[in-house]
Protein backbone atom coordinates (compact mmCIF):
# COMPACT_ATOMS: atom_id res chain seq x y z
CA UNK A 1 0.00 0.00 0.00
CA UNK A 2 1.26 3.63 -0.99
CA UNK A 3 1.00 5.65 2.05
CA UNK A 4 0.70 8.75 -0.94
CA UNK A 5 -2.45 7.91 -2.57
CA UNK A 6 -5.38 8.78 -0.63
CA UNK A 7 -8.91 7.34 -0.78
CA UNK A 8 -12.02 8.25 0.08
CA UNK A 9 -14.74 7.43 2.73
CA UNK A 10 -16.81 6.10 0.19
CA UNK A 11 -13.99 3.81 -1.35
CA UNK A 12 -13.17 2.40 1.92
CA UNK A 13 -16.42 1.18 3.01
CA UNK A 14 -16.65 -0.55 -0.52
CA UNK A 15 -13.37 -2.22 0.54
CA UNK A 16 -14.84 -2.99 3.78
CA UNK A 17 -18.26 -3.99 2.34
CA UNK A 18 -17.04 -6.26 -0.03
CA UNK A 19 -15.49 -8.44 3.00
CA UNK A 20 -19.28 -8.56 4.71
CA UNK A 21 -21.43 -8.82 1.77
CA UNK A 22 -19.30 -12.67 0.52
CA UNK A 23 -18.95 -14.66 3.20
CA UNK A 24 -21.47 -15.43 6.13
CA UNK A 25 -24.36 -16.75 3.74
CA UNK A 26 -21.69 -18.90 1.91
CA UNK A 27 -21.53 -21.85 4.50
CA UNK A 28 -22.69 -20.39 8.07
CA UNK A 29 -26.90 -20.69 7.49
CA UNK A 30 -26.63 -24.39 7.81
CA UNK A 31 -24.46 -24.70 11.07
CA UNK A 32 -26.67 -21.57 12.16
CA UNK A 33 -30.29 -23.16 11.09
CA UNK A 34 -28.21 -26.33 13.37
CA UNK A 35 -28.46 -24.21 16.49
CA UNK A 36 -30.99 -21.51 16.09
CA UNK A 37 -33.23 -23.41 14.03
CA UNK A 38 -36.48 -21.06 12.67
CA UNK A 39 -34.92 -18.45 15.26
CA UNK A 40 -32.03 -17.90 13.01
CA UNK A 41 -33.26 -14.99 11.99
CA UNK A 42 -33.00 -13.47 15.69
CA UNK A 43 -29.16 -14.74 15.81
CA UNK A 44 -29.00 -12.39 12.53
CA UNK A 45 -30.51 -9.62 13.85
CA UNK A 46 -28.23 -9.60 17.12
CA UNK A 47 -25.46 -9.83 14.62
CA UNK A 48 -25.75 -6.86 12.87
CA UNK A 49 -26.42 -5.12 16.19
CA UNK A 50 -23.34 -5.99 17.43
CA UNK A 51 -21.59 -5.24 14.18
CA UNK A 52 -23.14 -1.75 14.19
CA UNK A 53 -21.41 -0.84 17.55
CA UNK A 54 -18.36 -2.77 16.78
CA UNK A 55 -17.95 -0.49 13.60
CA UNK A 56 -19.13 2.77 15.45
CA UNK A 57 -16.16 1.79 17.89
CA UNK A 58 -13.56 0.77 15.18
CA UNK A 59 -14.11 3.96 13.91
CA UNK A 60 -13.90 6.13 17.12
CA UNK A 61 -10.90 4.40 17.55
CA UNK A 62 -9.41 4.86 14.65
CA UNK A 63 -10.15 8.64 14.54
CA UNK A 64 -8.31 8.59 17.77
CA UNK A 65 -4.76 7.87 15.72
CA UNK A 66 -5.35 9.23 12.34
CA UNK A 67 -2.14 8.40 11.06
CA UNK A 68 -1.41 5.27 12.05
CA UNK A 69 -2.60 1.60 11.14
CA UNK A 70 -3.61 -1.13 13.77
CA UNK A 71 0.63 -2.32 14.02
CA UNK A 72 1.76 1.63 14.67
CA UNK A 73 -1.06 2.83 17.12
CA UNK A 74 -0.61 -0.99 19.57
CA UNK A 75 2.91 0.45 20.05
CA UNK A 76 2.13 3.79 21.01
CA UNK A 77 -0.31 2.58 23.53
CA UNK A 78 1.14 -0.41 24.78
CA UNK A 79 4.99 0.57 23.79
CA UNK A 80 7.17 -1.50 21.74
CA UNK A 81 7.47 -4.74 22.85
CA UNK A 82 3.64 -5.35 23.66
CA UNK A 83 2.71 -3.33 20.70
CA UNK A 84 5.07 -5.33 18.54
CA UNK A 85 3.65 -8.30 20.24
CA UNK A 86 0.05 -7.29 19.38
CA UNK A 87 0.89 -6.58 16.01
CA UNK A 88 2.54 -9.56 15.36
CA UNK A 89 -0.87 -11.63 16.53
CA UNK A 90 -2.58 -9.18 13.84
CA UNK A 91 -0.27 -10.01 11.17
CA UNK A 92 -1.24 -13.75 11.87
CA UNK A 93 -4.57 -12.87 11.83
CA UNK A 94 -4.55 -10.91 8.38
CA UNK A 95 -2.62 -13.76 6.94
CA UNK A 96 -5.79 -16.24 8.41
CA UNK A 97 -8.76 -14.44 7.05
CA UNK A 98 -6.71 -14.03 3.65
CA UNK A 99 -6.18 -17.89 3.95
CA UNK A 100 -9.91 -18.19 4.40
CA UNK A 101 -10.95 -16.32 1.44
CA UNK A 102 -8.53 -18.28 -0.69
CA UNK A 103 -10.25 -21.53 0.79
CA UNK A 104 -13.71 -20.35 0.12
CA UNK A 105 -12.98 -20.13 -3.62
CA UNK A 106 -11.49 -23.04 -3.41
CA UNK A 107 -14.23 -25.47 -2.18
CA UNK A 108 -16.67 -23.70 -4.18
CA UNK A 109 -15.17 -24.65 -7.23
CA UNK A 110 -14.08 -27.78 -6.42
CA UNK A 111 -17.27 -28.99 -4.66
CA UNK A 112 -19.64 -27.49 -7.36
CA UNK A 113 -17.82 -27.22 -11.51
CA UNK A 114 -14.06 -28.66 -10.94
CA UNK A 115 -14.06 -31.51 -8.34
CA UNK A 116 -11.16 -33.28 -10.48
CA UNK A 117 -8.74 -30.50 -10.46
CA UNK A 118 -6.24 -30.52 -7.65
CA UNK A 119 -6.78 -27.73 -5.14
CA UNK A 120 -3.01 -26.47 -5.07
CA UNK A 121 -3.53 -25.27 -8.81
CA UNK A 122 -6.87 -23.04 -7.70
CA UNK A 123 -4.56 -22.02 -5.03
CA UNK A 124 -1.52 -20.87 -6.78
CA UNK A 125 -4.14 -19.18 -9.47
CA UNK A 126 -5.89 -17.20 -6.62
CA UNK A 127 -2.02 -16.65 -4.97
CA UNK A 128 -1.24 -15.23 -8.31
CA UNK A 129 -4.06 -12.78 -8.32
CA UNK A 130 -3.56 -11.38 -4.88
CA UNK A 131 0.13 -10.66 -5.61
CA UNK A 132 -0.92 -8.45 -8.98
CA UNK A 133 -3.72 -6.87 -6.59
CA UNK A 134 -0.84 -5.82 -3.93
CA UNK A 135 1.26 -4.78 -6.62
CA UNK A 136 -1.44 -2.40 -8.47
CA UNK A 137 -1.92 -0.61 -4.77
CA UNK A 138 -4.91 0.25 -2.53
CA UNK A 139 -5.83 3.42 -4.75
CA UNK A 140 -6.56 0.66 -7.97
CA UNK A 141 -8.27 -2.09 -5.30
CA UNK A 142 -10.29 0.56 -3.62
CA UNK A 143 -11.96 1.62 -7.06
CA UNK A 144 -12.62 -1.66 -8.64
CA UNK A 145 -14.45 -2.57 -4.91
CA UNK A 146 -16.70 0.61 -5.45
CA UNK A 147 -18.14 -0.89 -8.90
CA UNK A 148 -18.36 -4.70 -7.15
CA UNK A 149 -19.92 -3.69 -3.89
CA UNK A 150 -22.87 -1.70 -6.45
CA UNK A 151 -22.90 -4.75 -8.00
CA UNK A 152 -23.46 -6.60 -5.36
CA UNK A 153 -26.28 -5.39 -3.68
CA UNK A 154 -28.16 -5.07 -6.84
CA UNK A 155 -27.44 -8.54 -7.18
CA UNK A 156 -28.52 -9.73 -3.95
CA UNK A 157 -31.52 -7.16 -3.71
CA UNK A 158 -32.77 -8.93 -7.38
CA UNK A 159 -32.18 -12.00 -5.28
CA UNK A 160 -33.85 -11.64 -2.90
CA UNK A 161 -37.30 -10.33 -4.27
CA UNK A 162 -37.34 -12.98 -7.21
CA UNK A 163 -37.49 -15.79 -4.59
CA UNK A 164 -39.72 -13.89 -2.38
CA UNK A 165 -42.54 -15.57 -3.40
CA UNK A 166 -41.21 -18.60 -1.98
CA UNK A 167 -40.89 -17.93 1.43
CA UNK A 168 -43.36 -19.37 3.71
CA UNK A 169 -43.97 -17.50 6.79
CA UNK A 170 -44.33 -20.67 8.81
CA UNK A 171 -41.55 -21.54 8.74
CA UNK A 172 -40.31 -18.67 10.92
CA UNK A 173 -42.80 -20.46 13.77
CA UNK A 174 -42.98 -20.84 16.79
CA UNK A 175 -41.04 -17.76 17.83
CA UNK A 176 -38.10 -18.80 21.02
CA UNK A 177 -38.40 -22.44 20.43
CA UNK A 178 -34.22 -22.28 20.86
CA UNK A 179 -32.97 -21.55 24.15
CA UNK A 180 -31.16 -18.08 23.70
CA UNK A 181 -27.72 -19.81 24.40
CA UNK A 182 -28.14 -21.32 21.18
CA UNK A 183 -29.38 -18.43 19.44
CA UNK A 184 -26.17 -16.42 21.08
CA UNK A 185 -24.18 -19.15 19.55
CA UNK A 186 -25.70 -18.87 16.37
CA UNK A 187 -25.04 -14.89 16.04
CA UNK A 188 -21.21 -15.88 15.94
CA UNK A 189 -21.30 -17.19 13.00
CA UNK A 190 -22.87 -14.16 11.43
CA UNK A 191 -20.31 -11.74 13.18
CA UNK A 192 -17.37 -13.41 12.21
CA UNK A 193 -17.32 -12.43 9.12
CA UNK A 194 -18.90 -8.81 9.52
CA UNK A 195 -16.34 -8.53 12.80
CA UNK A 196 -13.80 -8.11 9.71
CA UNK A 197 -14.54 -4.19 9.95
CA UNK A 198 -11.34 -4.34 12.32
CA UNK A 199 -9.30 -4.36 8.98
CA UNK A 200 -10.55 -0.63 8.69
CA UNK A 201 -7.46 0.01 11.29
CA UNK A 202 -5.19 -0.96 8.52
CA UNK A 203 -6.26 1.27 5.53
CA UNK A 204 -7.47 4.51 8.19
CA UNK A 205 -4.35 6.82 7.73
CA UNK A 206 -5.56 6.46 3.66
CA UNK A 207 -8.53 7.82 3.78
CA UNK A 208 -9.23 11.24 2.76
CA UNK A 209 -11.51 12.82 5.13
CA UNK A 210 -13.68 16.37 4.14
CA UNK A 211 -15.78 16.54 7.72
CA UNK A 212 -14.18 14.00 10.51
CA UNK A 213 -18.10 13.39 11.93
CA UNK A 214 -19.71 13.58 8.68
CA UNK A 215 -17.23 11.01 7.10
CA UNK A 216 -17.26 8.97 10.10
CA UNK A 217 -21.23 8.56 10.28
CA UNK A 218 -21.35 8.24 6.22
CA UNK A 219 -19.12 5.18 6.66
CA UNK A 220 -20.92 3.24 9.36
CA UNK A 221 -24.11 4.07 7.01
CA UNK A 222 -22.56 2.09 4.53
CA UNK A 223 -21.94 -0.62 7.17
CA UNK A 224 -25.20 -0.56 8.13
CA UNK A 225 -26.41 -1.25 4.79
CA UNK A 226 -24.29 -3.55 3.82
CA UNK A 227 -24.91 -6.08 6.85
CA UNK A 228 -29.02 -5.71 6.63
CA UNK A 229 -28.68 -6.58 2.74
CA UNK A 230 -26.55 -9.76 3.76
CA UNK A 231 -28.93 -10.39 6.63
CA UNK A 232 -31.95 -10.49 4.85
CA UNK A 233 -30.89 -12.93 1.98
CA UNK A 234 -29.72 -15.04 5.32
CA UNK A 235 -32.95 -14.58 6.82
CA UNK A 236 -34.89 -15.21 3.57
CA UNK A 237 -33.10 -19.14 3.64
CA UNK A 238 -35.09 -20.10 6.27
CA UNK A 239 -38.63 -19.04 5.29
CA UNK A 240 -37.65 -21.01 1.91
CA UNK A 241 -35.88 -24.05 2.66
CA UNK A 242 -37.26 -24.72 6.62
CA UNK A 243 -34.57 -24.88 9.08
CA UNK A 244 -34.33 -28.61 8.92
CA UNK A 245 -33.96 -28.69 5.06
CA UNK A 246 -31.00 -25.41 5.33
CA UNK A 247 -29.24 -27.59 7.98
CA UNK A 248 -28.36 -30.23 4.98
CA UNK A 249 -27.79 -27.73 2.60
CA UNK A 250 -24.06 -27.85 1.68
CA UNK A 251 -24.32 -24.10 -0.04
CA UNK A 252 -27.70 -22.93 0.49
CA UNK A 253 -27.17 -19.74 -1.91
CA UNK A 254 -26.55 -21.60 -5.11
CA UNK A 255 -29.97 -23.50 -4.15
CA UNK A 256 -31.39 -20.54 -3.79
CA UNK A 257 -29.88 -19.26 -7.23
CA UNK A 258 -31.31 -22.51 -9.02
CA UNK A 259 -34.83 -21.62 -7.62
CA UNK A 260 -34.84 -18.06 -10.31
CA UNK A 261 -37.31 -18.67 -13.61
CA UNK A 262 -37.29 -15.88 -15.95
CA UNK A 263 -38.48 -17.83 -18.94
CA UNK A 264 -36.69 -19.60 -21.71
CA UNK A 265 -33.61 -16.75 -22.53
CA UNK A 266 -32.04 -17.26 -19.02
CA UNK A 267 -31.15 -20.44 -18.17
CA UNK A 268 -28.62 -21.63 -15.38
CA UNK A 269 -28.72 -18.24 -13.39
CA UNK A 270 -26.80 -19.71 -10.69
CA UNK A 271 -24.13 -19.48 -13.07
CA UNK A 272 -24.63 -15.40 -13.38
CA UNK A 273 -24.44 -15.34 -9.68
CA UNK A 274 -21.35 -17.51 -8.78
CA UNK A 275 -19.51 -15.41 -11.61
CA UNK A 276 -19.91 -12.21 -9.91
CA UNK A 277 -19.70 -13.64 -6.47
CA UNK A 278 -16.14 -15.30 -8.09
CA UNK A 279 -15.27 -11.20 -8.94
CA UNK A 280 -15.97 -9.88 -5.43
CA UNK A 281 -14.03 -12.25 -3.65
CA UNK A 282 -11.11 -12.59 -5.85
CA UNK A 283 -11.01 -8.51 -5.20
CA UNK A 284 -11.50 -9.33 -1.78
CA UNK A 285 -8.85 -11.85 -1.20
CA UNK A 286 -6.14 -9.29 -3.09
CA UNK A 287 -7.25 -6.59 -0.61
CA UNK A 288 -6.93 -8.84 2.81
CA UNK A 289 -3.71 -9.63 0.78
CA UNK A 290 -2.47 -6.43 0.32
CA UNK A 291 -3.13 -5.60 4.05
CA UNK A 292 -1.45 -8.68 5.09
CA UNK A 293 1.80 -8.07 3.37
CA UNK A 294 1.43 -4.14 4.62
CA UNK A 295 1.53 -5.36 8.33
CA UNK A 296 4.42 -7.33 7.72
CA UNK A 297 6.46 -4.67 6.04
CA UNK A 298 5.57 -2.37 9.60
CA UNK A 299 5.92 -5.30 11.78
CA UNK A 300 9.21 -6.33 10.71
CA UNK A 301 9.98 -2.84 9.33
CA UNK A 302 11.36 -4.76 5.91
CA UNK A 303 11.66 -3.14 2.76
CA UNK A 304 9.03 -3.53 0.01
CA UNK A 305 9.42 -5.97 -2.77
CA UNK A 306 8.76 -8.62 -4.86
CA UNK A 307 10.78 -10.82 -2.11
CA UNK A 308 8.54 -9.73 0.82
CA UNK A 309 5.19 -10.29 -1.35
CA UNK A 310 6.52 -14.17 -1.97
CA UNK A 311 7.06 -14.95 1.93
CA UNK A 312 3.58 -13.49 2.44
CA UNK A 313 2.42 -15.21 -0.56
CA UNK A 314 3.72 -18.65 1.23
CA UNK A 315 2.47 -17.72 4.20
CA UNK A 316 -0.99 -17.91 2.98
CA UNK A 317 -0.27 -21.11 1.04
CA UNK A 318 1.24 -23.23 3.59
CA UNK A 319 -2.18 -23.21 5.73
CA UNK A 320 -4.30 -23.60 2.27
CA UNK A 321 -2.38 -26.91 1.83
CA UNK A 322 -3.25 -28.09 5.20
CA UNK A 323 -6.89 -27.43 4.86
CA UNK A 324 -7.91 -27.83 1.45
CA UNK A 325 -10.15 -30.76 2.72
CA UNK A 326 -14.02 -29.71 2.86
CA UNK A 327 -14.34 -31.42 6.31
CA UNK A 328 -11.22 -29.85 7.63
CA UNK A 329 -11.60 -26.58 6.49
CA UNK A 330 -15.45 -26.53 7.43
CA UNK A 331 -14.50 -27.63 11.22
CA UNK A 332 -11.73 -24.64 11.84
CA UNK A 333 -13.97 -21.91 10.15
CA UNK A 334 -17.15 -22.85 12.09
CA UNK A 335 -15.23 -24.28 15.65
CA UNK A 336 -12.37 -22.82 16.53
CA UNK A 337 -11.92 -19.52 14.09
CA UNK A 338 -15.33 -18.20 15.52
CA UNK A 339 -14.28 -18.02 19.15
CA UNK A 340 -10.65 -16.82 18.03
CA UNK A 341 -12.06 -14.21 15.63
CA UNK A 342 -14.06 -12.64 18.39
CA UNK A 343 -10.61 -12.23 20.40
CA UNK A 344 -9.44 -9.82 17.26
CA UNK A 345 -12.14 -8.45 16.04
CA UNK A 346 -13.41 -7.30 19.65
CA UNK A 347 -10.96 -8.46 22.31
CA UNK A 348 -8.18 -6.68 21.22
CA UNK A 349 -9.41 -3.53 19.74
CA UNK A 350 -11.37 -2.85 22.75
CA UNK A 351 -8.62 -3.03 25.31
CA UNK A 352 -6.08 -0.88 23.10
CA UNK A 353 -9.03 2.12 23.56
CA UNK A 354 -9.20 1.36 27.39
CA UNK A 355 -5.53 1.65 28.31
CA UNK A 356 -5.73 4.67 25.45
CA UNK A 357 -8.38 6.55 27.59
CA UNK A 358 -6.49 5.59 30.79
CA UNK A 359 -3.15 6.83 30.28
CA UNK A 360 -4.74 10.04 28.58
CA UNK A 361 -6.75 9.87 31.89
CA UNK A 362 -3.80 9.77 33.78
CA UNK A 363 -1.20 11.82 31.95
Amino acid sequence: MNRHVDISVGQAASLIGLLLVIQSHVLAPPVMAEYAHQDMWISVMLAIIVTIFLCAYTVWLTNRFPEYTLMQFSELVLGRFFGKLVGGVYFLYFITITMIHVQLILQVFKTMFMPQTPAPIFVVMILAFAYYCSIQGIGTLARMSTVLLIISYATIIFLLCSVLREVRFIHYLPLLQSDWSQIVHASLFTFASNGQVVVLTMIHPYIRYQTQNKSSASFIGWMILTSLITGLLIMEFIGIFSPYQLQNLLFPTAELDALIRIGEFFERPEMFFVTIWTSVILVATGFLFSVGYNSMIQLFNCSEGYKSRIIAAILVLLPSMMLQDFDRFSHFLHDAWVYGSIVFQAGFPFLLGLIHLVKKRFA
